[in-house]
């Protein structure tokens, strides 16, 4: 098994962009910082966010062929409803407080 080390000073790093909970949350502190300077409805952020980050991820990924990129672009959908959720989440928790 072949584990790379994380370096923690790094504060977004390359090994964030292949997985989804490291995607998803770039989208969800993109879509929460951009919503402030950004006139449009928050979906439109984030599906702006999610497909310029899938696009970071395929191609940090190295994806050649074009069943890897139909993929990846595939994944705009989880990614998407996963930064949503999670700031739904949040938000709820932070209100009950």
């Amino acid at each position: 098994m072949n584990q790379e080390k994380i370096n923690l000073n790094e504060f977004i790093s390359a090994q964030m962009f292949t997985s989804l909970a490291g995607c998803s949350a770039i989208v969800c502190g993109l879509v929460q910082l951009l919503k402030i300077y950004l006139p449009f409805e928050p979906l439109w952020i984030n599906l702006f966010a999610s497909f310029s980050v899938v696009c970071i991820r395929i191609v940090l990924k190295d994806c050649k062929n074009w069943r890897e990129v139909l993929l990846g672009i595939l994944q705009i959908i989880p990614i998407m409803l996963t930064a949503t959720g999670t700031y739904e989440f949040l938000k709820n928790i932070l209100e009950g407080i």
